[in-house]
C-alpha cells in the first residue's frame, strides 16, 4: 500500500470546532466537510460507520478524519449496535459530534509509537489530512501565565489558534498550551499523550484537545518534546469537566 502523500500547509487555517454539537444531518456539517474535499460540491460520505448503543464513529478515510457522535443532550435514543453500518440504519437528527481525530502522515509519525521493535506500523487506511493548517485552541497571552520551566492555562481563559502542521512537535505544543492537565503512556508500545481543556470563544464552551504522539518505550518521555504528534482530538467538555 502506498503511503498518501502530505499535502504542504496552505497559507490559511482550518478550524474543525465547528463541527462540535453538529448533526450530521445538519448542512453546516456537510458544508464543513464539502470546504475539505477536492469535489466541495460533492459533500463526502463516510468510508465506514461503526454504531454502538453510546456512539457512532464516522471515518472519512480521504479526508484523514474520524468524528465520533454520540445521542444529543436529553435524547433517549440509543444507536444499534453496528460493527458496519449505514447512515441509513442511524437516526441522524438525535446525533451530535463530540470528538473530531486528524491524522499525521508525515515521516517522523511513523515512528515508533505503536510498533514493536523490528517491526512496521500497519499502514492507515486514513489519508492524508487536505488542509493544513488546522487550527487549535490556546489560552490567550493576557491571561497564560510563563515561567522560565512551564506555562500554566485555565480552562476558562479566552483562547486564540495556534497552526498545527505536520512537523508539530510536543515542545511546539507545550510552549503554545502550556503544560497538559492530563498526560499519560510510554510504557512498552504505548505512545505518549497530553491532554489540555481551553475555552473555544466561538462557542463560549470548553474543549478538550488531546495529542498522541510519536513516541514510545524507554525514555519515550525525553524524547517527547522532539517528537511529532501522530492523533490530534478535539473534544467537547461537559460541565464538571469531563468528556
Amino acid at each position: 500500500m502506498t503511503e498518501p502523500e502530505v499535502p504542504p500547509p496552505s497559507t490559511s487555517r482550518t478550524s474543525l470546532l465547528a463541527l462540535l454539537s453538529l448533526s450530521p444531518s445538519s448542512s453546516l456539517y456537510s458544508s464543513i466537510l464539502a470546504s475539505l474535499s477536492s469535489t466541495p460540491d460533492a459533500p463526502p460520505t463516510p468510508s465506514t460507520i461503526s454504531s454502538y448503543p453510546d456512539s457512532v464513529y464516522y471515518n472519512y478515510h480521504a479526508l484523514g478524519l474520524s468524528i465520533q457522535l454520540s445521542p444529543t443532550p436529553g435524547s433517549t435514543y440509543k444507536p444499534p449496535r453496528l460493527a458496519s453500518a449505514s447512515r441509513a440504519d442511524l437516526e441522524e437528527d438525535q446525533l451530535g459530534v463530540t470528538q473530531v481525530d486528524v491524522y499525521n502522515h508525515d515521516e517522523g509519525a511513523k515512528e515508533a509509537a505503536g510498533a514493536k521493535e523490528g517491526k512496521k506500523p500497519k499502514p492507515s487506511p486514513f489519508a492524508a489530512f487536505p488542509a493544513f493548517p488546522v487550527s487549535l485552541p490556546i489560552p490567550s497571552l493576557s491571561t497564560t501565565t510563563t515561567s522560565s520551566s512551564t506555562t500554566s492555562s485555565s480552562a476558562t481563559s479566552p483562547s486564540t489558534a495556534f497552526p498545527l502542521t505536520p512537523k508539530t512537535t510536543g515542545k511546539d505544543l507545550v510552549l503554545a498550551l502550556g503544560e497538559p492537565s492530563r498526560k499519560g503512556g510510554g510504557a512498552g508500545s504505548m505512545g505518549i499523550w497530553c491532554e489540555w481543556v481551553v475555552k473555544n470563544d466561538a462557542k463560549g464552551e470548553s474543549v478538550g484537545v488531546m495529542v498522541e504522539f510519536a513516541s514510545a518505550g524507554l525514555q519515550a518521555w525525553d524524547k517527547g518534546g522532539e517528537s511529532v504528534w501522530r492523533v490530534v482530538s478535539l473534544f467537547a467538555v461537559e460541565e464538571g469537566g469531563g468528556q
